[in-house]
């Protein structure tokens, strides 16, 4: 009788140490699964903030061209006037 109980004993204890080899498996999957989805998560950000930083260099480059575009206009719009005016001295004199 008191080795069925210890064979008993061993049965129910080994069939908790499966349990839980089981349940530590499935957790490592479940932590596996969500550190590839954190990673894959990170990867996006990270391509959506180069995409973003992309996007401000080309605004600021499109930005300083029309400014330079401005700037080259205003002196010669001052270079045209400058020349005009010598012009209109010259014929006046």
């Amino acid at each position: 009788m008191e080795r069925q109980l210890q064979m008993e004993k061993r049965r129910q204890e080994k069939e908790y140490l499966q349990k839980m080899l089981r349940e530590n498996e499935s957790n490592k999957q479940n932590a596996n699964n969500q550190r590839q989805a954190e990673i894959k998560a990170d990867v996006q950000a990270q391509y959506e903030y180069g995409q973003m930083l992309d996007k401000q260099e080309a605004d600021r480059l499109r930005e300083f061209r029309a400014r330079e575009a401005r700037a080259q206009n205003f002196m010669n719009t001052l270079a045209s006037d400058v020349i005009s005016k010598q012009q209109n001295r010259v014929r006046n004199e």
